[in-house]
């Protein structure tokens, strides 16, 4: 029997295997098996695939490159436990103020009355001197507006700015200041969360 080898065809990019002379061909499936693995080698090659790496053999570049992100990863948490503190810092913050209660009121005098009720409210800041709760009180008046009066006021809670209109001298002086307010123009109630002058 004659040996066909030397005149067998090598695989090609698109070819089969053939023999010039006799002998039995190849079986269809090794055929194809023999092609696949002539391609995968070519694409292999050609940078096409990755190459089979040893399973026993570790990624070198795995811990090189966990290496690299440890130090973004140890930001982050960072970052995360300094947002998570400030957001804490900010929560006692606003704790610290919650029951402050501010009121802002606009008074209309009677024509030409604005200077009396000032003296009638003024009289009222200092009738308040014995509460600290009443942390602020200020008179003010607009300057384009002649008979507006705006009246500041700062207390430790809304509760304690309740109480002070029980008392029996207020209530005397608010029947006084009475007859020279033509409206109770706007009244802002607030909740004050921090600042300068705020102890």
């Amino acid at each position: 029997m004659r040996d066909v080898s030397a005149n067998a065809r090598p695989i090609g990019a698109g070819g089969g295997l053939s023999l010039r002379d006799g002998g039995a061909p190849p079986r269809l499936g090794e055929r194809v098996a023999v092609e696949e693995r002539e391609q995968k080698r070519n694409d292999e090659e050609d940078g096409l695939v990755d190459r089979p790496r040893d399973r026993h053999q570790p990624d070198r570049g795995e811990p090189a490159q966990r290496a690299r992100d440890a130090p973004v990863a140890s930001e982050q948490l960072d970052r995360s436990n300094r947002s998570r503190d400030e957001r804490a810092h900010l929560g006692q913050h606003n704790l610290r103020f919650v029951t402050k209660f501010a009121l802002y009121g606009k008074v209309l005098a009677q024509p030409g009355q604005r200077d009396a009720l000032v003296e009638v409210l003024l009289e009222a800041a200092r009738m308040l001197a014995d509460m600290p709760e009443c942390e602020l009180y200020i008179v003010n008046t607009v300057p384009d507006e002649s008979d507006a009066i705006w009246v500041t006021e700062l207390w430790t809670s809304e509760e304690a700015h309740a109480r002070s209109l029980d008392r029996d001298d207020v209530r005397a002086l608010i029947q006084r200041g009475r007859p020279l307010i033509a409206d109770m123009a706007e009244q802002v109630r607030l909740a004050p969360v921090g600042g300068k002058g705020l102890q």
